[in-house]
């Protein structure tokens, strides 16, 4: 019986341990690894904090982005205001003033950089981009 629970017990432990170092997915190290994991990404929900700097002030902001696919995306911020982009065009939602709008598309260049399908977008523009992975 005791060799039963000390075979049970080492299985147990060698499962466990195939599944933390073999299913650990590589990191990408060059931009078209990063890229391509971008481009792939069709629908995600993330927790953001943006940070607005100039030089009069510094502006942070915290909130819920939700991508639900190709121009379709809904930016939830915690101070009451929901900006939607659907097919070019900018719905706003602010529980603050109690009101609904409309915003024309090119008025907002700043949030809408923010979604991952945008940033992608710019990548075949002649806008210059940077980025890093952290390790």
């Amino acid at each position: 019986m005791i060799k039963n629970k000390k075979v049970l017990g080492l299985f147990l432990i060698l499962f466990v341990a195939i599944n933390f170092l073999g299913c650990e997915k590589p990191k990408p190290e060059k931009e078209d690894e990063v890229l391509d994991i971008l481009k792939n990404i069709n629908k995600y929900t993330s927790d953001i904090d943006i940070t607005i700097e100039n030089s009069r002030q510094t502006v942070v902001l915290k909130g819920k982005q939700i991508s639900k696919g190709k121009d379709d995306y809904v930016l939830k911020l915690s101070s009451g205001r929901e900006i939607s982009y659907k097919q070019g065009k900018i719905n706003v939602k602010d529980s603050e003033n109690s009101k609904k709008y409309r915003i024309n598309e090119e008025f907002d260049n700043l949030y809408k950089m923010s979604f991952i399908q945008e940033y992608v977008k710019l990548l075949y523009t002649s806008e210059e981009i940077n980025f890093f992975t952290r390790k």
